[in-house]
């Protein structure tokens, strides 16, 4: 309760006061910058893994066993980084 009051408070400063909105703008595009290759890279780990599991199990047949496969890649391409 406590928690969630203050960061509804943070929110509303943010949103009424200028000056602090320009310097969450500047810390929030710095954060996307420094993200973006990290949330490409596990955009294209994603992709390639449903690939994978399409290959083993087509989803039209059978979503559970290619679901099994998707997550099967997914843990493969996590334990190789």
């Amino acid at each position: 309760m406590a928690l969630s009051r203050l960061l509804f408070m943070a929110a509303k400063m943010v949103a009424t006061n200028p000056t602090v909105r320009k310097e969450v703008q500047k810390v929030a595009e710095k954060s996307y910058t420094k993200a973006k290759p990290y949330i490409k890279k596990a955009n294209e780990n994603l992709k390639e893994a449903a690939n994978e599991a399409a290959k083993q199990s087509p989803p039209k047949e059978n979503i559970s066993k290619f679901m099994g496969a998707f997550v099967g890649s997914i843990k493969k391409k996590m334990d190789k980084n």
